[in-house]
């Protein structure tokens, strides 16, 4: 009965020096909120309407971009690879949960052993078998943390997986449209080029009748060279594109892929005054806050580790001499047994393991801090860059109309001899590079519009 009380007073006493270590976690949410102020919502002040977070890449209104995303995330090897590391961090969580469940093996052998005395000379064969069972009784939560923490890797790795697909997605939609870009921008060269070389043959005309100089032919020549140079340019700019684009779906990058004519126009932007808490809807962000719960489970496992383990055994065997007699029960055994272990020295192999634990819980807490703020940095930048490439956007509409206009007029003039081949070469370069620029400013808005809702979280 003495013996009975000392054990239950032990079994107490350790009871509550586990609680006390394990009482000391304060929840991952707690410690990052420490960190991290986030706002209620973005500096930009309108209604709130998420409705088009969950429809942004359809409201391009482009199916052959929808099927290249699609095909994508069929062959994409990256994105597989991704896949691959979901599927390894459910089986190490199996194999971390595994210690919660009964162990059982079977044993068999065959012993012959002899004696030789002089003349005597004799041996014996001696078999047995077994059945063994053992059982840890996680008290401490040592093995359930462990478990925990490997299910969070989970989360975190299905998360890691969203925004792999995300970012693809993203990634395409960028491509593609520099590949269009480049197709528009050699077609605005090519129609200049056309007109260069008709400006160049009534040049030419002009200096075989005396009414212009041999410096007008070499510079319209000039001019002529310079266009085509900027078009071969454009061509390379689009094979490249396209060859990035063959890339990412996962095929040959032959530079052969087909797209659109034309941009698609622009989809409404997201109304401002968004909640910052669609945030939380970012997979990046989600799997960081994951992996703040797994440091948080992987230090009180390492908290508990400091405890005795309580472990259940049992033993059945049996042995004879002959096979036939081997499963008579008459010669079977049993035992069991309960054992509670714990080290006493071990190098301090614990305490290491309990301070490594808790540096990467704090790494993991100050990840998720860097990240959240980085993400609200995104969202904010791209919300303000709106502004400014609408503003530009209807700078260049102008500055584009006007100069198309100066350039009529400065043909007819030319013409008729009020202005030399230089100004209306230079006011022509105006004319292109306005209407070029106008070109980039839509496709660096679509950009904007890519990177400002994979910053929120969107849909794809």
């Amino acid at each position: 009965m003495q013996s009975i009380r000392f054990a239950a007073l032990v079994f107490m006493s350790l009871a509550c020096l586990a609680c006390n270590n394990l009482s000391k976690q304060e929840p991952a949410r707690e410690a990052i909120g420490k960190r991290v102020e986030t706002p209620q919502s973005w500096q930009e002040s309108g209604p709130d309407d998420t409705a088009t977070l969950n429809s942004w890449l359809e409201n391009f209104n482009d199916p052959v971009l929808l099927g290249l995303i699609a095909e994508a995330k069929v062959n994409n090897i990256d994105l597989q690879v991704s896949a691959k590391s979901i599927e390894k961090a459910w089986l190490l969580a199996a194999r971390a949960g595994s210690d919660l469940k009964p162990k059982l093996g079977v044993a068999a052998s065959r012993t012959q052993y002899g004696f030789n005395f002089d003349s005597y000379n004799k041996s014996f064969s001696y078999m047995d078998t077994g059945l063994a069972g053992q059982l840890e009784l996680d008290v401490w939560g040592r093995v359930r943390e462990g478990a925990q923490a490997a299910k969070m890797d989970v989360q975190a790795a299905q998360a890691d997986y969203a925004f792999a697909q995300q970012s693809l997605s993203a990634t395409i939609a960028k491509n593609y449209l520099k590949i269009i870009e480049a197709k528009q921008q050699a077609e605005i060269t090519k129609k200049h080029q056309e007109i260069l070389k008709e400006t160049l043959r009534i040049t030419r005309a002009r200096y075989d009748n005396g009414l212009a100089t041999g410096q007008d032919v070499a510079l319209n020549s000039a001019n002529l060279a310079a266009i085509e140079e900027h078009l071969l340019n454009f061509e390379s700019a689009e094979r490249n594109a396209g060859r990035a684009l063959e890339l990412l779906l996962g095929r040959y990058p032959g530079a052969l892929i087909d797209v659109a004519d034309a941009l698609p126009t622009l989809p409404l932007p997201p109304t401002a005054g968004l909640p910052a808490e669609l945030l939380e809807r970012r997979p990046d962000i989600i799997a960081a806050e994951r992996s703040v719960a797994a440091a948080f489970n992987r230090s009180a496992q390492a908290k508990a580790a400091f405890l005795p383990r309580v472990i259940l055994s049992n033993q059945m065997r049996g042995a004879a001499r002959h096979l036939s007699d081997l499963f008579d029960p008459v010669l079977f055994a049993w035992k069991l047994a309960g054992t509670v272990m714990t080290p006493i020295l071990d190098g301090g192999l614990r305490k290491i393991n309990s301070q490594i634990a808790s540096v990467e819980q704090e790494q993991a807490v100050l990840n998720y801090a860097q990240l959240s703020l980085n993400a609200f940095f995104e969202v904010e930048n791209n919300l303000y860059l709106g502004e400014v490439l609408s503003d530009r956007k209807a700078t260049l509409i102008e500055v584009s109309r006007q100069s198309a206009m100066a350039y009529k007029i400065s043909q007819i003039r030319y013409m008729e001899g009020e202005i030399d081949l230089l100004d209306t070469l230079t006011i022509q370069r105006e004319a292109i590079t306005a209407e070029s620029s106008l070109v980039s400013i839509k496709r660096a808005q679509l950009d904007q519009q890519i990177d400002l809702y994979l910053s929120l979280g969107g849909n794809w």
